[in-house]
């Protein structure tokens, strides 16, 4: 699973939920993956891409405002292995 530090997800949150939802599921035996993505943005000012931790940071790099995140907003499924 991903997301992305953007995403507005409080991943260890989501892993506890996953967790504690399992039991009794056909997902009982189930390893919970989560993957990070950093956060990416475009900035308009500079015309660079850049990281930023959260959105409504400045760019690092000019310090300007106008960044459009371009990365990092994800919550999504990569891949799932099933025993039959």
């Amino acid at each position: 699973m991903e997301a992305g530090r953007l995403a507005g997800v409080e991943v260890r949150a989501l892993q506890f939920a996953l967790e504690s939802l399992a039991p009794g599921t056909c997902l009982q035996d189930t390893r919970f993956e989560i993957e990070e993505p950093i956060g990416q943005a475009w900035c308009l000012h500079c015309s660079q891409t850049v990281e930023i931790a959260q959105r409504g940071d400045a760019c690092p790099v000019c310090g300007g405002y106008q960044v459009q995140p371009t990365g990092g907003t994800e919550l999504r499924v990569l891949d799932m292995l099933v025993d039959d």
